[in-house]
Protein backbone atom coordinates (compact mmCIF):
# COMPACT_ATOMS: atom_id res chain seq x y z
CA UNK A 1 0.00 0.00 0.00
CA UNK A 2 1.42 3.45 -0.88
CA UNK A 3 2.58 5.52 2.08
CA UNK A 4 -0.02 8.21 1.32
CA UNK A 5 -2.79 5.65 1.86
CA UNK A 6 -1.43 4.22 5.12
CA UNK A 7 -2.06 7.26 7.33
CA UNK A 8 -5.77 7.63 6.44
CA UNK A 9 -6.28 3.88 6.91
CA UNK A 10 -4.69 4.04 10.33
CA UNK A 11 -6.81 7.05 11.26
CA UNK A 12 -9.96 5.20 10.23
CA UNK A 13 -8.90 2.18 12.26
CA UNK A 14 -8.11 4.35 15.29
CA UNK A 15 -11.47 6.15 15.04
CA UNK A 16 -13.35 2.87 14.64
CA UNK A 17 -11.53 1.39 17.63
CA UNK A 18 -12.26 4.47 19.76
CA UNK A 19 -15.94 4.23 18.84
CA UNK A 20 -15.99 0.54 19.81
CA UNK A 21 -14.28 1.28 23.13
CA UNK A 22 -16.74 4.10 23.82
CA UNK A 23 -19.61 1.70 23.13
CA UNK A 24 -18.06 -0.86 25.45
CA UNK A 25 -17.66 1.76 28.17
CA UNK A 26 -21.26 2.93 27.92
CA UNK A 27 -22.50 -0.66 28.11
CA UNK A 28 -20.35 -1.51 31.14
CA UNK A 29 -20.63 1.69 33.18
CA UNK A 30 -24.38 2.21 32.72
CA UNK A 31 -26.16 1.28 35.94
CA UNK A 32 -22.89 0.55 37.73
CA UNK A 33 -24.28 1.90 41.01
CA UNK A 34 -27.19 -0.59 41.11
CA UNK A 35 -28.27 -1.37 44.67
CA UNK A 36 -25.03 0.09 45.92
CA UNK A 37 -25.90 0.35 49.61
CA UNK A 38 -27.28 -3.21 49.77
CA UNK A 39 -25.03 -5.81 51.41
CA UNK A 40 -26.03 -8.45 48.82
CA UNK A 41 -26.99 -6.49 45.71
CA UNK A 42 -24.60 -8.89 43.98
CA UNK A 43 -23.65 -11.97 46.03
CA UNK A 44 -19.91 -12.47 46.58
CA UNK A 45 -19.07 -8.78 46.19
CA UNK A 46 -18.81 -8.71 49.97
CA UNK A 47 -15.91 -11.19 49.94
CA UNK A 48 -13.45 -9.08 47.96
CA UNK A 49 -14.75 -5.83 49.43
CA UNK A 50 -14.45 -7.15 52.97
CA UNK A 51 -10.90 -8.37 52.36
CA UNK A 52 -9.94 -5.00 50.82
CA UNK A 53 -11.44 -3.12 53.76
CA UNK A 54 -9.46 -5.24 56.21
CA UNK A 55 -6.30 -4.55 54.20
CA UNK A 56 -7.06 -0.84 54.31
CA UNK A 57 -7.25 -1.14 58.09
CA UNK A 58 -3.89 -2.95 58.26
CA UNK A 59 -5.05 -6.58 58.41
CA UNK A 60 -3.42 -8.31 55.42
CA UNK A 61 -4.16 -11.89 56.45
CA UNK A 62 -6.54 -13.38 53.82
CA UNK A 63 -9.78 -14.79 55.28
CA UNK A 64 -9.73 -17.55 52.65
CA UNK A 65 -6.94 -18.48 50.26
CA UNK A 66 -9.50 -19.52 47.64
CA UNK A 67 -9.75 -15.77 46.94
CA UNK A 68 -6.27 -14.49 45.98
CA UNK A 69 -5.04 -11.11 47.20
CA UNK A 70 -4.44 -9.03 44.07
CA UNK A 71 -8.00 -7.81 43.39
CA UNK A 72 -8.69 -6.66 46.98
CA UNK A 73 -5.14 -5.27 47.17
CA UNK A 74 -5.80 -2.97 44.19
CA UNK A 75 -9.16 -2.01 45.69
CA UNK A 76 -7.51 -1.06 48.99
CA UNK A 77 -4.73 0.79 47.15
CA UNK A 78 -7.19 2.88 45.16
CA UNK A 79 -9.12 3.80 48.28
CA UNK A 80 -5.92 4.64 50.15
CA UNK A 81 -4.77 6.84 47.24
CA UNK A 82 -8.09 8.71 47.35
CA UNK A 83 -7.57 9.40 51.07
CA UNK A 84 -10.29 7.15 52.38
CA UNK A 85 -9.84 6.78 56.13
CA UNK A 86 -9.09 3.26 57.38
CA UNK A 87 -12.05 1.75 59.22
CA UNK A 88 -12.02 1.71 63.00
CA UNK A 89 -11.43 -1.82 64.35
CA UNK A 90 -14.71 -1.85 66.30
CA UNK A 91 -16.83 -0.07 63.68
CA UNK A 92 -19.40 -2.08 61.69
CA UNK A 93 -18.27 -2.69 58.15
CA UNK A 94 -19.72 -0.31 55.57
CA UNK A 95 -18.69 -1.78 52.24
CA UNK A 96 -20.46 0.60 49.84
CA UNK A 97 -17.23 2.43 48.93
CA UNK A 98 -15.42 -0.89 48.46
CA UNK A 99 -18.27 -2.20 46.29
CA UNK A 100 -18.11 0.89 44.11
CA UNK A 101 -14.34 0.71 43.62
CA UNK A 102 -14.55 -3.01 42.79
CA UNK A 103 -17.25 -2.35 40.20
CA UNK A 104 -15.23 0.45 38.61
CA UNK A 105 -12.28 -1.95 38.46
CA UNK A 106 -14.43 -4.60 36.75
CA UNK A 107 -15.94 -2.17 34.24
CA UNK A 108 -12.54 -0.66 33.45
CA UNK A 109 -10.85 -4.02 32.93
CA UNK A 110 -13.85 -5.00 30.80
CA UNK A 111 -13.27 -2.08 28.43
CA UNK A 112 -9.53 -2.76 28.37
CA UNK A 113 -10.25 -6.40 27.48
CA UNK A 114 -11.97 -5.15 24.32
CA UNK A 115 -8.74 -3.29 23.48
CA UNK A 116 -6.58 -6.35 24.19
CA UNK A 117 -8.85 -8.48 22.02
CA UNK A 118 -8.38 -6.06 19.13
CA UNK A 119 -4.60 -6.45 19.36
CA UNK A 120 -4.84 -10.22 19.76
CA UNK A 121 -7.22 -10.71 16.84
CA UNK A 122 -5.27 -8.33 14.61
CA UNK A 123 -2.10 -10.25 15.42
CA UNK A 124 -3.79 -13.48 14.37
CA UNK A 125 -5.40 -12.02 11.23
CA UNK A 126 -5.89 -8.52 9.90
CA UNK A 127 -7.11 -5.11 11.02
CA UNK A 128 -10.67 -6.06 10.08
CA UNK A 129 -10.29 -9.28 12.04
CA UNK A 130 -9.28 -7.08 14.97
CA UNK A 131 -12.14 -4.59 14.80
CA UNK A 132 -14.96 -7.09 14.29
CA UNK A 133 -14.25 -9.23 17.39
CA UNK A 134 -13.68 -6.07 19.44
CA UNK A 135 -17.12 -4.84 18.39
CA UNK A 136 -18.70 -8.23 19.11
CA UNK A 137 -17.19 -8.26 22.60
CA UNK A 138 -18.28 -4.66 23.21
CA UNK A 139 -21.94 -5.71 22.77
CA UNK A 140 -21.61 -9.15 24.41
CA UNK A 141 -24.38 -9.51 26.96
CA UNK A 142 -22.43 -12.07 29.00
CA UNK A 143 -19.34 -9.89 29.20
CA UNK A 144 -21.08 -6.55 29.75
CA UNK A 145 -23.38 -7.97 32.43
CA UNK A 146 -20.58 -9.39 34.52
CA UNK A 147 -18.39 -6.32 34.13
CA UNK A 148 -20.95 -4.56 36.37
CA UNK A 149 -20.07 -6.76 39.33
CA UNK A 150 -17.40 -6.10 41.93
CA UNK A 151 -16.04 -9.63 41.76
CA UNK A 152 -12.90 -11.01 40.14
CA UNK A 153 -14.24 -12.52 36.91
CA UNK A 154 -13.92 -9.45 34.66
CA UNK A 155 -10.39 -8.80 35.92
CA UNK A 156 -9.53 -12.48 35.36
CA UNK A 157 -10.83 -12.21 31.79
CA UNK A 158 -8.64 -9.17 31.21
CA UNK A 159 -5.65 -11.10 32.57
CA UNK A 160 -6.22 -14.29 30.54
CA UNK A 161 -6.72 -12.27 27.35
CA UNK A 162 -3.51 -10.37 28.10
CA UNK A 163 -1.53 -13.57 28.68
CA UNK A 164 -2.81 -15.05 25.41
CA UNK A 165 -1.72 -11.87 23.60
CA UNK A 166 1.68 -12.16 25.27
CA UNK A 167 2.01 -15.81 24.23
CA UNK A 168 1.17 -14.94 20.63
CA UNK A 169 3.39 -11.87 20.43
CA UNK A 170 6.45 -13.59 21.91
CA UNK A 171 6.53 -16.63 19.62
CA UNK A 172 9.81 -15.42 18.09
CA UNK A 173 11.36 -14.41 21.42
CA UNK A 174 14.25 -16.49 22.86
CA UNK A 175 12.73 -19.40 24.77
CA UNK A 176 14.13 -18.75 28.24
CA UNK A 177 13.09 -15.12 28.24
CA UNK A 178 9.71 -15.95 26.74
CA UNK A 179 8.78 -18.65 29.23
CA UNK A 180 10.04 -16.59 32.15
CA UNK A 181 7.89 -13.66 31.05
CA UNK A 182 4.80 -15.74 30.27
CA UNK A 183 5.16 -17.77 33.46
CA UNK A 184 5.30 -14.61 35.56
CA UNK A 185 2.24 -13.28 33.74
CA UNK A 186 0.30 -16.47 34.55
CA UNK A 187 1.33 -16.10 38.20
CA UNK A 188 -0.09 -12.58 38.23
CA UNK A 189 -3.30 -13.78 36.55
CA UNK A 190 -3.66 -16.58 39.11
CA UNK A 191 -3.31 -13.92 41.83
CA UNK A 192 -6.60 -12.51 40.58
CA UNK A 193 -8.43 -15.81 40.39
CA UNK A 194 -7.14 -19.36 40.30
CA UNK A 195 -8.83 -20.60 37.07
CA UNK A 196 -6.05 -18.70 35.28
CA UNK A 197 -4.15 -21.96 35.77
CA UNK A 198 -5.81 -23.25 32.59
CA UNK A 199 -3.41 -20.97 30.71
CA UNK A 200 -0.95 -23.80 31.36
CA UNK A 201 -2.50 -25.70 28.42
CA UNK A 202 -1.18 -23.43 25.64
CA UNK A 203 2.05 -22.95 27.58
CA UNK A 204 2.50 -26.73 27.68
CA UNK A 205 1.89 -26.91 23.93
CA UNK A 206 4.40 -24.15 23.26
CA UNK A 207 7.02 -25.86 25.44
CA UNK A 208 7.00 -29.09 23.42
CA UNK A 209 6.00 -27.77 19.99
CA UNK A 210 8.77 -27.99 17.37
CA UNK A 211 10.74 -24.83 16.78
CA UNK A 212 10.14 -22.99 13.52
CA UNK A 213 11.81 -24.89 10.69
CA UNK A 214 12.58 -27.91 12.88
CA UNK A 215 12.32 -31.27 11.08
CA UNK A 216 13.04 -34.87 11.88
CA UNK A 217 11.59 -37.31 14.40
CA UNK A 218 14.65 -39.34 15.38
CA UNK A 219 14.87 -40.51 18.95
CA UNK A 220 17.64 -38.03 19.67
CA UNK A 221 15.54 -35.20 18.24
CA UNK A 222 12.55 -36.20 20.38
CA UNK A 223 14.72 -36.42 23.48
CA UNK A 224 16.22 -32.99 22.81
CA UNK A 225 12.75 -31.51 22.32
CA UNK A 226 11.48 -33.14 25.52
CA UNK A 227 14.43 -31.83 27.52
CA UNK A 228 14.07 -28.38 26.03
CA UNK A 229 10.33 -28.36 26.80
CA UNK A 230 10.81 -29.58 30.36
CA UNK A 231 13.38 -26.86 30.95
CA UNK A 232 11.07 -24.19 29.55
CA UNK A 233 8.21 -25.39 31.76
CA UNK A 234 10.48 -25.38 34.80
CA UNK A 235 11.42 -21.76 34.12
CA UNK A 236 7.79 -20.80 33.57
CA UNK A 237 6.64 -22.64 36.69
CA UNK A 238 9.28 -21.03 38.89
CA UNK A 239 8.49 -17.55 37.58
CA UNK A 240 4.75 -18.15 38.02
CA UNK A 241 5.29 -19.34 41.59
CA UNK A 242 7.50 -16.37 42.45
CA UNK A 243 4.98 -13.89 41.02
CA UNK A 244 2.11 -15.56 42.87
CA UNK A 245 3.97 -15.69 46.20
CA UNK A 246 5.12 -12.07 45.94
CA UNK A 247 1.48 -11.01 45.55
CA UNK A 248 0.22 -13.58 48.09
CA UNK A 249 2.96 -13.72 50.75
CA UNK A 250 0.71 -15.42 53.30
CA UNK A 251 0.95 -18.61 51.23
CA UNK A 252 4.44 -19.00 52.73
CA UNK A 253 3.38 -17.89 56.20
CA UNK A 254 0.42 -20.31 56.38
CA UNK A 255 1.18 -23.01 53.77
CA UNK A 256 -1.12 -25.66 55.24
CA UNK A 257 -4.14 -23.37 55.32
CA UNK A 258 -3.33 -22.30 51.77
CA UNK A 259 -3.25 -25.90 50.56
CA UNK A 260 -6.44 -26.79 52.45
CA UNK A 261 -8.37 -23.81 51.08
CA UNK A 262 -7.22 -24.34 47.50
CA UNK A 263 -7.93 -28.08 47.61
CA UNK A 264 -11.39 -27.50 49.03
CA UNK A 265 -12.16 -24.93 46.34
CA UNK A 266 -10.91 -27.24 43.59
CA UNK A 267 -12.97 -30.23 44.76
CA UNK A 268 -15.98 -27.99 45.40
CA UNK A 269 -15.86 -26.77 41.79
CA UNK A 270 -15.15 -30.12 40.11
CA UNK A 271 -17.51 -32.49 41.93
CA UNK A 272 -21.24 -33.00 41.66
CA UNK A 273 -23.59 -31.20 44.05
CA UNK A 274 -27.11 -32.35 44.80
CA UNK A 275 -28.53 -28.86 44.27
CA UNK A 276 -27.19 -28.67 40.69
CA UNK A 277 -28.80 -30.95 38.16
CA UNK A 278 -26.12 -31.36 35.50
CA UNK A 279 -22.43 -31.03 34.77
CA UNK A 280 -21.07 -27.76 33.52
CA UNK A 281 -20.29 -29.20 30.10
CA UNK A 282 -24.01 -29.15 29.35
CA UNK A 283 -25.03 -26.11 31.40
CA UNK A 284 -22.36 -23.83 30.01
CA UNK A 285 -23.32 -24.69 26.44
CA UNK A 286 -27.11 -24.73 26.68
CA UNK A 287 -27.54 -21.99 29.27
CA UNK A 288 -24.56 -19.74 29.97
CA UNK A 289 -23.21 -19.26 26.46
CA UNK A 290 -26.42 -19.86 24.52
CA UNK A 291 -28.38 -17.25 26.49
CA UNK A 292 -25.45 -15.02 27.41
CA UNK A 293 -24.35 -14.56 23.81
CA UNK A 294 -27.36 -15.65 21.76
CA UNK A 295 -27.75 -18.65 19.50
CA UNK A 296 -26.41 -17.07 16.26
CA UNK A 297 -23.38 -15.74 18.14
CA UNK A 298 -22.59 -19.18 19.60
CA UNK A 299 -23.02 -20.94 16.24
CA UNK A 300 -20.71 -18.44 14.56
CA UNK A 301 -18.18 -18.91 17.37
CA UNK A 302 -18.26 -22.69 16.94
CA UNK A 303 -17.69 -22.31 13.21
CA UNK A 304 -14.78 -19.96 13.89
CA UNK A 305 -13.36 -22.35 16.47
CA UNK A 306 -13.38 -25.11 13.86
CA UNK A 307 -11.70 -22.85 11.30
CA UNK A 308 -9.05 -21.87 13.83
CA UNK A 309 -8.54 -25.47 14.89
CA UNK A 310 -7.86 -26.75 11.40
CA UNK A 311 -5.54 -23.88 10.57
CA UNK A 312 -1.80 -24.19 10.82
CA UNK A 313 -1.04 -20.93 12.59
CA UNK A 314 0.80 -21.26 15.88
CA UNK A 315 -1.15 -18.36 17.37
CA UNK A 316 -4.47 -20.00 16.55
CA UNK A 317 -3.38 -23.17 18.35
CA UNK A 318 -2.56 -21.15 21.48
CA UNK A 319 -6.01 -19.55 21.59
CA UNK A 320 -7.91 -22.74 20.72
CA UNK A 321 -6.06 -24.81 23.33
CA UNK A 322 -6.86 -22.33 26.10
CA UNK A 323 -10.53 -22.17 25.07
CA UNK A 324 -10.87 -25.97 25.09
CA UNK A 325 -8.90 -26.47 28.31
CA UNK A 326 -10.81 -23.76 30.16
CA UNK A 327 -14.20 -25.03 29.00
CA UNK A 328 -13.34 -28.61 29.95
CA UNK A 329 -11.80 -27.68 33.28
CA UNK A 330 -14.56 -25.33 34.40
CA UNK A 331 -17.27 -27.67 33.13
CA UNK A 332 -16.16 -30.75 35.01
CA UNK A 333 -18.23 -29.92 38.11
CA UNK A 334 -21.87 -29.00 38.57
CA UNK A 335 -21.44 -25.63 40.29
CA UNK A 336 -21.55 -23.58 37.11
CA UNK A 337 -22.44 -19.94 37.63
CA UNK A 338 -22.63 -17.87 34.46
CA UNK A 339 -19.71 -15.67 35.47
CA UNK A 340 -17.36 -18.67 35.38
CA UNK A 341 -17.53 -18.58 31.58
CA UNK A 342 -16.54 -14.92 31.30
CA UNK A 343 -12.93 -15.62 30.15
CA UNK A 344 -14.39 -17.36 27.10
CA UNK A 345 -16.37 -14.28 26.02
CA UNK A 346 -13.41 -12.61 24.22
CA UNK A 347 -12.52 -15.89 22.50
CA UNK A 348 -16.12 -16.44 21.43
CA UNK A 349 -16.02 -12.96 19.86
CA UNK A 350 -12.71 -13.77 18.15
CA UNK A 351 -13.97 -17.08 16.75
CA UNK A 352 -17.32 -15.62 15.65
CA UNK A 353 -15.53 -12.78 13.85
CA UNK A 354 -13.28 -15.26 12.07
CA UNK A 355 -16.31 -17.16 10.78
CA UNK A 356 -17.99 -13.93 9.67
CA UNK A 357 -14.92 -12.56 7.88
CA UNK A 358 -14.30 -15.93 6.21
CA UNK A 359 -17.90 -16.12 5.00
CA UNK A 360 -17.59 -12.81 3.12
CA UNK A 361 -14.36 -13.58 1.27
CA UNK A 362 -16.27 -14.87 -1.73
CA UNK A 363 -17.97 -11.46 -2.18
CA UNK A 364 -16.65 -8.66 -4.39
CA UNK A 365 -14.13 -6.48 -2.58
CA UNK A 366 -16.29 -3.33 -2.59
CA UNK A 367 -19.15 -5.03 -0.70
CA UNK A 368 -17.07 -7.25 1.55
CA UNK A 369 -16.65 -4.69 4.34
CA UNK A 370 -20.31 -3.63 4.61
CA UNK A 371 -21.43 -7.26 4.39
CA UNK A 372 -19.07 -8.23 7.21
CA UNK A 373 -20.48 -5.59 9.53
CA UNK A 374 -24.09 -6.36 8.59
CA UNK A 375 -23.59 -10.06 9.35
CA UNK A 376 -21.82 -9.16 12.62
CA UNK A 377 -24.78 -6.97 13.62
CA UNK A 378 -27.23 -9.77 12.83
CA UNK A 379 -25.15 -12.31 14.78
CA UNK A 380 -25.01 -10.01 17.82
CA UNK A 381 -28.63 -8.82 17.70
CA UNK A 382 -29.91 -11.09 20.48
CA UNK A 383 -26.93 -10.26 22.67
CA UNK A 384 -27.47 -6.53 22.14
CA UNK A 385 -31.15 -6.79 23.08
CA UNK A 386 -30.37 -8.64 26.32
CA UNK A 387 -27.57 -6.23 27.15
CA UNK A 388 -29.92 -3.25 26.80
CA UNK A 389 -32.64 -4.86 28.94
CA UNK A 390 -30.13 -5.81 31.65
CA UNK A 391 -28.80 -2.27 31.83
CA UNK A 392 -32.31 -0.83 31.93
CA UNK A 393 -33.10 -2.98 34.95
CA UNK A 394 -29.80 -2.18 36.67
CA UNK A 395 -30.57 1.53 36.35
CA UNK A 396 -33.97 1.10 38.05
CA UNK A 397 -34.33 1.25 41.83
CA UNK A 398 -34.24 -2.14 43.52
CA UNK A 399 -37.28 -3.40 45.46
CA UNK A 400 -35.10 -3.78 48.56
CA UNK A 401 -34.22 -0.10 48.42
CA UNK A 402 -37.85 0.86 47.79
CA UNK A 403 -38.89 -1.10 50.88
CA UNK A 404 -36.10 0.48 52.94
CA UNK A 405 -37.15 3.95 51.75
CA UNK A 406 -40.75 3.25 52.78
CA UNK A 407 -39.72 1.99 56.21
CA UNK A 408 -37.47 5.01 56.67
CA UNK A 409 -40.37 7.36 55.94
CA UNK A 410 -43.22 5.49 57.68
CA UNK A 411 -41.74 3.68 60.69
CA UNK A 412 -40.95 5.53 63.90
CA UNK A 413 -37.44 5.47 65.28
CA UNK A 414 -38.35 3.38 68.33
CA UNK A 415 -40.23 0.67 66.35
CA UNK A 416 -38.50 -2.56 65.37
CA UNK A 417 -38.70 -4.31 62.01
CA UNK A 418 -37.71 -7.95 61.53
CA UNK A 419 -36.43 -8.58 57.98
CA UNK A 420 -36.09 -12.23 56.92
CA UNK A 421 -33.91 -13.53 54.07
CA UNK A 422 -30.16 -12.89 53.79
CA UNK A 423 -29.92 -12.05 50.08
CA UNK A 424 -32.89 -9.68 50.41
CA UNK A 425 -31.38 -7.74 53.34
CA UNK A 426 -31.68 -3.93 53.13
CA UNK A 427 -28.99 -1.29 53.77
CA UNK A 428 -28.15 -0.61 57.39
CA UNK A 429 -30.98 0.95 59.39
CA UNK A 430 -31.13 0.87 63.21
CA UNK A 431 -34.86 0.10 63.06
CA UNK A 432 -34.37 -3.00 60.90
CA UNK A 433 -33.03 -6.30 62.26
CA UNK A 434 -31.91 -8.59 59.40
CA UNK A 435 -32.28 -12.30 60.18
CA UNK A 436 -32.55 -15.63 58.40
CA UNK A 437 -35.30 -18.24 58.24
CA UNK A 438 -33.88 -20.27 61.14
CA UNK A 439 -34.36 -17.34 63.51
CA UNK A 440 -37.99 -16.93 62.48
CA UNK A 441 -38.69 -20.66 62.71
CA UNK A 442 -37.26 -20.74 66.23
CA UNK A 443 -39.34 -17.71 67.17
CA UNK A 444 -42.52 -19.36 65.85
CA UNK A 445 -41.80 -22.88 67.13
CA UNK A 446 -44.87 -24.85 68.15
CA UNK A 447 -48.44 -23.73 67.61
CA UNK A 448 -47.84 -20.16 68.76
CA UNK A 449 -49.70 -17.50 66.77
CA UNK A 450 -47.13 -15.55 64.64
CA UNK A 451 -48.66 -12.21 65.61
CA UNK A 452 -48.37 -13.01 69.31
CA UNK A 453 -44.81 -14.37 69.02
CA UNK A 454 -43.56 -11.36 67.05
CA UNK A 455 -45.20 -8.87 69.40
CA UNK A 456 -43.76 -10.67 72.41
CA UNK A 457 -40.29 -10.47 70.83
CA UNK A 458 -40.72 -6.71 70.41
CA UNK A 459 -41.26 -6.54 66.63
CA UNK A 460 -43.98 -4.34 65.21
CA UNK A 461 -43.29 -5.11 61.55
CA UNK A 462 -42.05 -8.08 59.53
CA UNK A 463 -40.58 -8.19 56.01
CA UNK A 464 -40.38 -11.43 54.01
CA UNK A 465 -39.01 -12.12 50.55
CA UNK A 466 -40.31 -14.31 47.75
CA UNK A 467 -38.89 -15.02 44.31
CA UNK A 468 -38.23 -17.65 41.67
CA UNK A 469 -34.81 -17.81 43.35
CA UNK A 470 -35.70 -18.99 46.84
CA UNK A 471 -32.69 -19.31 49.14
CA UNK A 472 -32.41 -21.44 52.32
CA UNK A 473 -32.40 -18.16 54.24
CA UNK A 474 -35.85 -17.04 53.01
CA UNK A 475 -39.14 -17.98 54.62
CA UNK A 476 -40.42 -21.23 53.12
CA UNK A 477 -43.73 -21.22 51.19
CA UNK A 478 -45.45 -23.00 54.09
CA UNK A 479 -44.11 -20.48 56.59
CA UNK A 480 -45.07 -17.56 54.34
CA UNK A 481 -48.61 -18.90 54.10
CA UNK A 482 -48.78 -19.19 57.89
CA UNK A 483 -47.62 -15.58 58.27
CA UNK A 484 -50.13 -14.32 55.71
CA UNK A 485 -52.99 -15.92 57.67
CA UNK A 486 -51.94 -14.30 60.94
CA UNK A 487 -50.59 -10.89 59.94
CA UNK A 488 -51.93 -7.90 58.08
CA UNK A 489 -50.00 -7.02 54.92
CA UNK A 490 -49.23 -3.32 54.96
CA UNK A 491 -47.21 -2.85 51.75
CA UNK A 492 -45.71 -4.98 49.00
CA UNK A 493 -42.89 -4.28 46.56
CA UNK A 494 -42.64 -6.05 43.22
CA UNK A 495 -39.96 -6.13 40.50
CA UNK A 496 -42.72 -6.48 37.89
CA UNK A 497 -44.65 -3.86 35.98
CA UNK A 498 -48.18 -3.31 37.35
CA UNK A 499 -49.81 -5.04 34.39
CA UNK A 500 -47.53 -8.11 34.52
CA UNK A 501 -48.96 -11.34 35.94
CA UNK A 502 -46.27 -13.34 37.74
CA UNK A 503 -47.94 -16.69 37.05
CA UNK A 504 -47.67 -16.12 33.30
CA UNK A 505 -44.00 -15.14 33.23
CA UNK A 506 -41.10 -17.50 32.56
CA UNK A 507 -37.95 -15.51 33.39
CA UNK A 508 -34.59 -17.23 33.24
CA UNK A 509 -32.16 -16.59 36.12
CA UNK A 510 -28.58 -17.65 36.70
CA UNK A 511 -28.94 -20.79 38.79
CA UNK A 512 -28.54 -20.46 42.55
CA UNK A 513 -26.69 -17.14 42.19
CA UNK A 514 -29.38 -15.05 43.93
CA UNK A 515 -28.84 -12.10 41.65
CA UNK A 516 -32.34 -10.76 41.11
CA UNK A 517 -32.05 -9.70 37.45
CA UNK A 518 -33.12 -12.16 34.73
CA UNK A 519 -30.42 -13.67 32.55
CA UNK A 520 -32.95 -13.94 29.71
CA UNK A 521 -36.73 -13.64 29.21
CA UNK A 522 -37.12 -10.13 30.64
CA UNK A 523 -40.82 -9.68 29.83
CA UNK A 524 -42.77 -8.03 32.63
CA UNK A 525 -39.77 -6.82 34.68
CA UNK A 526 -39.15 -3.16 35.45
CA UNK A 527 -36.58 -3.33 38.29
CA UNK A 528 -34.26 -5.70 40.18
CA UNK A 529 -35.02 -7.31 43.50
CA UNK A 530 -37.23 -9.96 45.09
CA UNK A 531 -40.93 -9.69 45.89
CA UNK A 532 -41.16 -8.17 49.36
CA UNK A 533 -44.09 -8.10 51.78
CA UNK A 534 -44.20 -5.77 54.76
CA UNK A 535 -46.54 -7.00 57.51
CA UNK A 536 -47.88 -5.25 60.56
CA UNK A 537 -47.63 -7.39 63.68
CA UNK A 538 -50.23 -5.36 65.62
CA UNK A 539 -53.00 -5.32 63.04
Amino acid sequence: MPTTEIAPARRRTALALLAILALAAVARFAGLDFGLSLPYARPDENRGAGHATRQLGGDWRPPNFAYPALFPMVNAGIRFATDEAPPAPTAPANLSAAFWVSRVMSATTGVLTVLLLFFLARRLGSTTQGLVPAALLAVSHLHSRDCHFGVTDAALTFATTGVLLLLVRTIEMPRKRRFALCGAAIGVAASIKQPAIWLAAPLLFEAFAPARGEVGTAARGVAVRFGRGAGALLIAGLCAAVAFVVLNPFTLIEPQRFLDDVLFEFTHKTTAHASFAERGFATNASFTLWLGLGGPYVLAALAGLLLSGIGRQRGDAIVVLFALAYYAGMGSGTQTFARYMLPLAPLAALFAARAIVTSTRCLPLHVRGPATWLIAAAVAALSIGRLVRTNELLMARDTRLLAADFIGAQVAGDERVLWIGRYSWPPGDPRIEPRDRAFLEKLLAGDVEPKVALQKAGYRYLVTADHWLLSPFDASPALSERLARSLQEWKSFSPLAPEAARARLTPCFDRHDFFYVPYANFAGFERPGPFLRLYRCDG
